[in-house]
This record gives structure tokens, sequence and C-alpha cells, in this order.
């Protein structure tokens, strides 16, 4: 038998669903949207949490996509800041840096030049929050602590006759 994972408060038949076993099939209402999926892809759990019983008994597909799928949800305004934001925002910068100038890497000094334009351009659209008047302190010294860590680096790679080729990647799905 396959089960149906329900969307909507009045599809969902609490007295019919088994709180233990998500295979029991719940029929579905006319109003809302139904996933039939094998039941081979739902095992059951051997344990549950009171989060996840919650889920379970709220919102069948949530549980489904959040506890079998291992989906996390994220928030929108759950923004970085602090050093996380910071060194997303340098690490992002540099990285982009490099790759444009793979070739042929410019002087220290001019990257450290490049990277303060970059930086400035990626503020806006990356780090709004340094915008703010009473981050103006904050957002100098990070340009500042971006651009001589770029220099640094290129100076290095330079004496050390090192030329990038390839930045890691990690896997990116969809």
């Amino acid at each position: 038998m396959l089960p149906h994972l329900e969307v909507g408060a009045e599809g969902l038949q609490r007295a019919r669903l088994d709180p233990f076993n998500l295979l029991t099939a719940v029929p579905a209402a006319a109003t809302c949207a139904v996933w039939t999926v094998d039941a081979a892809l739902l095992p059951p759990r051997s344990r549950e949490s009171a989060s996840s019983l919650e889920s379970l008994l709220g919102c069948p597909l949530k549980w489904a996509l959040r506890y079998r799928a291992d989906l996390q949800p994220e928030g929108v305004a759950e923004l970085p800041d602090g050093n996380l934001l910071f060194g997303t925002l340098a690490h992002g910068l540099i990285e982009r840096f490099l790759l444009e100038h793979r070739d042929a890497l410019p002087e220290p000094a001019d990257t450290r030049r490049l990277l303060e334009e970059g930086f400035d351009r990626a503020v806006e659209a990356e780090a709004g929050t340094l915008l703010h008047p009473s981050r103006r302190e904050t957002m100098q010294r990070v340009r500042f602590q971006t651009a001589r860590a770029g220099e640094v680096l290129v100076g290095a790679l330079d004496r050390g006759g090192y030329r990038v080729e390839l930045l890691y990647s990690g896997i990116r799905c969809c």
C-alpha cells in the first residue's frame, strides 16, 4: 500500500493517522494536495523526538522532508552577521579575484586596490547590513583586512612561484 502525505489542516485526519507508522494511508481531502510515496522510501524510525512527533502529527510531509529526506529548513530572515558575515564576504571576494586573475596575478599593491574596489561592490550585494551608518567603522575595518589579506596572499604566491589553476569547489545541487 502506498502512503499519502497530505498538506493542509482540512485534509489531515488525525484519528486515522498512526503516529508511529507514517506508512498508514490517510485519505485525501478534495481541497488538499497529495503526494504518493513508495512505502519503501519511508521506513519507520526506531526513535522519535518530541519535535519530530509534532511534525509527524501536524504535517506528515514536513516530517518526511525533515526527518527522512534530511532537508534542513533555511530561514530567509537568518542573515549571517559578525565573523560569519565577514568571513563569507572576504572568502568569496578573494576567490572571485583569484579566478578572474588566474592567468596573471596583478602586483600586490594593485591587488589591494582591486580588492578594495571589489569589496565596495560586493558589500552592497552580499553584506548590506554593513552599509548601516552605525557599522561604518566595522565595514572599513573589514574592507582593509580583506584587501590586506589578498595583498599578502598574492605576494606569497608570487614569491613562491605559484600560480592559481583551480579553487576548491563544493558540490552544489540544483
